[in-house]
This record gives C-alpha cells, structure tokens and sequence, in this order.
C-alpha cells in the first residue's frame, strides 16, 4: 500500500478506481449465479478537508419556477419561487453489493466496504451513518466485509479494536462478518511494508467462499490512475 495515496488530493481518485477494480476482480471468480455491482450512497461530509477525500461532488445551482397563468392560479396556491440545495456539495460514496442473478431468488448475499475517511471522522454525521449502515446488515442477512486501507482516524470496522492484536502492531485491516457467524468476526492485519493480502468473500451457504486478491486489485487501480505521474514521493511520508 502506498500511504500517499492517503493525501485528500488522491484519495478521492484512488477510492474510484479501487471500488472499479475490486468488483471487475470479484465478478471474475464468481461462480454462476452471483453478480457483483458498484453502487452509491449519498453521505455527510464532516468538514472541509474530508470534502476533498470523497468519490464524487455535484453541485446544484437554484431552481426557478416559472410563472403561474391566471388559469392555474388557484390550483398553484402556496408555489415556491424556487427550489435550491440545501446542502451546498452532494457526496456519494461507492460501495459493492454482491447480489444473486435471476437464476436464483434475488437478494443481497454480501457487501463490500472500502473506508473512506467520512467514515473514520470522530464524532462526525458520516460516521454515524456508516455505523448505522453497518449496524443494519450485521443484524441482517448478508455478509459485510470492510477494507480500511487508512491509518488515521477512528476505529470504525466491525472487528471490535479491544480484541485485535496491538494497534501500533498494524496500519491496514480486513474485517469480515458473516451473517452466518453474528458473534465474531474474521480479520486480515496488514504493516505499510506488506503486500495486501488475499482475502475470503463468502457467499450463500451452499456456495464455497470467493479468493480476492486486495494487492492485485490496487496494483491495477494505482497503475490504471496513473498516481505515480503526479504523486511527490520526495515529500515526507504523510503523518498517521
């Protein structure tokens, strides 16, 4: 992993490109029946800084009603002038549901998370958000699995931080609930120096668990992006 990547100023694209990578990875080893698909959600931003780590902004300028005919009049009553944003940034996060295809019942077999840093904020709506997210399909039926692949910020994923091993022991971790397994939790533990490493994607219960490769999947999205192109590796390493 490539901790200037962290830097707002590439996360945003890097986040993209990974959740883009991860799904073309994922829909490759699925076996007949399943299908993997990049999906959205809109979030809370907590303050400036994280604006810029997010996936992607749309700006909403106002909104303007045209004038009322007097044959409308009576059933307009009440009309705004107009309509506007009343958040001034509209974010989206991007997240992969694994879902089964026609040949099966449909429904949500597995989700898949790549922390942004909305989501690690202390204190912070979009953190509660992605808590409240994460309460709801561990209380239900799909799996969750959440790559955080940022140093800095609260504990968020699933993996209580009280039972892992020493936090200065890892940067990166892996987090897999099964909803077949409410009470525990599988991990992965990941040092800045190691590759990232491969990882269980499970499925419906009939249906052997799915191999993902984490450090094939950033390879691609970081030669695809063409961080190394503008990244300064002779600036210090950014802090944890």
């Amino acid at each position: 992993m490539d901790p200037y990547l962290e830097d707002p100023d590439y996360w945003q694209g890097f986040h993209n490109q990974l959740i883009g990578h991860l799904s073309d990875s994922i829909n490759r080893v699925l076996p007949e029946g399943y299908i993997a698909f990049v999906e959205q959600r809109l979030v809370i931003l907590p303050d400036d800084r994280l604006r810029q780590a997010e996936i992607a902004l749309i700006k909403h300028p106002v909104t303007t009603i045209g004038t009322v005919g007097a044959g409308q009049a009576e059933s307009q009553r009440g009309r705004p002038d107009g309509i506007v944003s009343a958040m001034t940034e509209e974010v989206y996060d991007w997240f992969i549901e694994i879902r089964t295809s026609r040949k099966r019942p449909r429904r949500v077999v597995t989700v898949i998370e790549v922390l942004s840093p909305a989501n690690k904020a202390p204190g912070s709506e979009g953190r509660r958000e992605y808590q409240r997210k994460q309460t709801e399909i561990m209380h239900g039926d799909s799996h969750l699995l959440e790559i955080d692949l940022l140093r800095f910020g609260a504990h968020t994923v699933a993996a209580p931080l009280e039972n892992l091993p020493p936090r200065e022991s890892w940067d990166y971790i892996v987090s897999l609930h099964r909803f077949t397994d409410r009470f525990r939790c599988a991990f992965w533990l990941n040092r800045l120096s190691e590759p990232l490493p491969e990882v269980l994607v499970p499925l419906l219960p009939d249906d052997e668990d799915v191999l993902l490769d984490l450090q094939a999947a950033y390879r691609e999205a970081y030669l695809s992006g063409r961080f190394f192109e503008d990244i300064d590796y002779s600036q210090p390493l950014p802090a944890r």
